[in-house]
């Protein structure tokens, strides 16, 4: 699978570790009980299919377990429209 560009970027980059810094824990795992770093920011609703991805509100810092647990889900749930 190809790898989206927009994760690539430097804004993104930058974004992303900045949003990190604010929000540095687990938001699945938080919701848990469970105290986890958080790895990945993640956007709630899929970037392919949101209207703007750099709306910080579609944002959640995910450790990579809840990451994958999510984007299994998600691939389920919403088709990968690549070309948005």
């Amino acid at each position: 699978r190809e790898r989206d560009p927009f994760y690539h970027t430097t804004r993104w980059k930058k974004e992303s570790l900045l949003f990190r810094q604010a929000n540095p824990l687990c938001m699945r795992c938080l919701a848990n009980g469970l105290v986890t770093p958080g790895e990945i920011v993640d956007h709630k609703v899929p970037k392919n299919i949101c209207n703007d991805p750099w709306d910080k509100s579609n944002w959640q810092t995910l450790c990579k377990k809840c990451h994958a647990i999510k984007s299994a889900k998600d691939k389920k749930y919403f088709r990968n429209d690549e070309n948005k």
